[in-house]
């Protein structure tokens, strides 16, 4: 897995093509809905969930993953990985907050993380922790 497959994180040439993935960082071995679920979590889609990273629709993003993988994306592990993304994005927000706090990271973006990103999550988890059990 890659650990942070999302739009921003991807180089292209002119004709669109991938030419280079960036951020491996969080690269390990895992269930490959793990990197579905991160890239279609609302924070990469412009605050629209219907169309992940602001491209096509959810469905077609889906469609396409699954030909490309030649898997198929089972609605229910992929809503278990599209929670544990939120719940990754806002530890991550965490973490940059308290670097930010403590002063180990005086990067504007650390803020920005711990005061946007992770209130947008934590209206993510809460708005899907919602509807289970509905």
């Amino acid at each position: 897995m890659h650990g942070d497959y999302r739009s921003g994180n991807f180089l292209y040439d002119a004709e669109g093509s991938i030419r280079a993935i960036l951020d491996w960082e969080m690269a390990h071995i895992g269930d490959p809905l793990e990197d579905l679920g991160w890239a279609l979590d609302p924070l990469w889609s412009h605050h629209n969930p219907e169309r992940p990273a602001g491209l096509v629709s959810r469905e077609h993003a889906i469609a396409f993953w699954e030909q490309a993988s030649g898997l198929k994306a089972d609605p229910r592990a992929l809503f278990w990985w599209e929670i544990f993304a939120s719940l990754k994005g806002a530890a991550i927000w965490i973490s940059a907050a308290r670097e930010y706090g403590d002063g180990r990271n005086t990067d504007p973006v650390n803020l920005f993380s711990g005061w946007y990103c992770l209130a947008f999550h934590n209206k993510v988890l809460a708005d899907r922790l919602a509807g289970v059990g509905a």
